[in-house]
This record gives structure tokens, C-alpha cells and sequence, in this order.
């Protein structure tokens, strides 16, 4: 438990009894606070990233990519589809997201 500070003045109550819980309130808000913006960043880079990999087109096709050559060609296919084969993916912006550690 952290210890209460000599030079706090409680902001909403006038008892000294409630300082402590005063301070940790405070605290407590802060952390809220801070929580709130990153959940905000989170929730834009999710936004992007949905963008990017069209994710919030119309289409809820969930896909499986492949790669039977470690990346040098991509196919796809349908998830749960293993009888109506699969198709080469020209673009290969996706793949430059995550590079292969040498």
C-alpha cells in the first residue's frame, strides 16, 4: 500500500481521516485518464489497420494465406474451404508489413 504524502489538501473531503483515500482517488483518476487516451490510439490504429487489410469492406470473408516457398508467393483461400482451391495474391503490400528477420 503506498504511503500517504505529508502535503496533499483533500479536494473532496475536509477531514483528514479521508486524506489517504482522497490521494488514492486522485491517483486512481489519473490512471483512468491516461487509460482512456491509449484505448483512443488503440482504437485508431485498429481503424487503419481494418483499412489496410480491407477488413471493412462488405465482404466478411475470412481468408488463410499460404506460402509454399517462405513468402516468395502467397496464396489464399477461404477459411474452412479446402475443396475450391486457391488463389495467388498479386499484391504484396501485405507482406512488406511484417519482414523476415535475417
Amino acid at each position: 500500500m503506498s504511503r500517504m504524502p505529508d502535503d496533499i489538501e483533500s479536494k473532496y473531503n475536509h477531514d483528514n481521516k479521508f486524506m489517504w483515500v482522497d490521494s488514492q482517488l486522485e491517483k486512481f483518476m489519473n490512471k483512468v485518464k491516461e487509460l482512456e487516451g491509449k484505448i483512443k490510439e488503440l482504437e485508431k490504429e485498429n481503424k487503419n489497420l481494418k483499412i489496410y487489410f480491407n477488413l471493412d469492406s462488405e465482404d466478411d470473408t475470412e481468408w488463410i494465406y499460404e506460402s509454399p516457398d517462405g513468402g516468395e508467393t502467397v496464396y489464399r483461400r477461404k477459411f474452412n474451404d479446402h475443396e475450391n482451391g486457391r488463389e495467388l495474391v498479386k499484391e504484396k503490400s501485405q507482406m512488406d508489413l511484417f519482414p523476415l528477420k535475417a
